[in-house]
């Protein structure tokens, strides 16, 4: 964590990239995932891999948003 990365894959396991400017150059600082209802951009970054409406959110309670129940 903290480290240094220009995308996920340069991280450790539980954490993403953040690099807000998109290169990749290096500039980009591992960072933990983020857990449900956290703001998000990007479904890496959050620990359940589901970005919604910019939130961190469970699967099932996508599946069931999206099913109507």
């Amino acid at each position: 964590m903290g480290g240094k990365c220009s995308y996920d894959p340069n991280c450790n396991d539980g954490l993403f990239c953040d690099n807000p400017s998109g290169e990749f150059d290096g500039t980009g600082t591992c960072t933990a995932r983020k857990g449900t209802s956290e703001s998000c951009s990007d479904n890496t970054q959050c620990t359940s891999f589901v970005c919604s409406s910019g939130k961190c959110a469970n699967p099932s309670d996508v599946q069931a948003a999206y099913c109507g129940g």
